[in-house]
């Protein structure tokens, strides 16, 4: 995959090179293609672009130029990552997702930022291989439809996957995104949607009626609650077997049964059904 990178540092440029190159893909740089508004003249082409923003201060001459190539890509309508320093304010840019993490931290786990970067690109990689449909997104229409034929002999956690990648995101397992011996079953990333929704940690428990159960489901949301801020992610998706439980609202997670978010899919998009979900959870508190 072709990535234009721009940084505002050498040595964040480094880090995401030797991560990217590590992966097989290809890197361009505004030094060769023109900086600022430069490159809007620019005859170039990429399949996605990251900009890496890992000073705290960066120069504003600098910042100021790398937010002027991040508008002519969205401009050519090209998927656009942003990684930067958790304590740098940018200016509000709907749809991009970003990746908040320090220049030590990026260094001392190099794999984890390694993975998240790889997660971005394996969503644009199954934009590109939808094109030119640009729905990707299970809902009225949708040519992915969710059928019980679909789920049915398969474990809870595969039926949690299919029902997944039946939406037409990238779905993958969480491995290095939540370290330690308590993880998540599934990353999964919405491309060209609100940044907030750009990659959500998936859990998946079984249920079967009882107070016993509820207070494992509430266990476990605390769990992936704690795992959405250690890995940086956007939201975790709780989904459970069973009928609906009134669960207490934990921060940063959104919990239903399985066949309740399948029923939302066919009225809404993935990315509809967690905004409302998320927005729900948010008045709960």
């Amino acid at each position: 995959m072709q990535v234009f990178m721009t940084s505002d540092s050498s040595a964040g440029e480094q880090i995401v090179r030797e991560l990217l190159s590590r992966g097989g893909h290809e890197v361009e740089d505004p030094t060769a293609l023109g900086a600022g508004a430069l490159l809007a003249a620019s005859d170039w082409t990429a399949d996605a672009v990251i900009a890496v923003l890992l000073r705290k201060r960066p120069p504003k001459q600098r910042l100021d130029a790398m937010l002027v190539e991040v508008g002519i890509a969205l401009g050519r309508q090209l998927p656009v990552l942003l990684l930067a320093d958790q304590q740098l304010a940018l200016p509000p840019l709907v749809g991009v997702p970003r990746i908040d993490t320090t220049m030590a931290a990026a260094k001392a786990d190099s794999s984890l930022l390694g993975t998240k970067i790889n997660l971005f690109l394996r969503g644009v990689e199954s934009r590109i291989s939808r094109r030119p449909s640009q729905d990707i997104s299970i809902g009225p229409g949708s040519t992915h439809p969710i059928s019980s034929e679909t789920v049915s002999g398969l474990t809870f956690q595969s039926q949690v996957g299919e029902v997944l990648r039946s939406t037409g995101v990238e779905v993958l397992r969480a491995g290095h995104l939540t370290p330690g011996s308590e993880r998540a079953d599934f990353a999964i990333y919405l491309p060209g949607v609100h940044p907030e929704l750009g990659i959500v940690l998936v859990e998946a428990k079984q249920f079967s009626r009882g107070s016993t159960n509820k207070d494992n489901l509430n266990r476990a949301a605390l769990q992936l609650s704690k795992q959405v801020l250690n890995a940086h992610a956007s939201l975790g998706l709780l989904l459970y077997d069973g009928g609906e439980l009134r669960l207490p609202a934990t921060p940063l997670v959104v919990s239903m049964p399985l066949n309740e978010l399948a029923n939302r899919l066919a009225d809404a998009p993935l990315d509809a059904v967690l905004r409302r979900a998320r927005n729900e959870a948010i008045h709960a508190l």
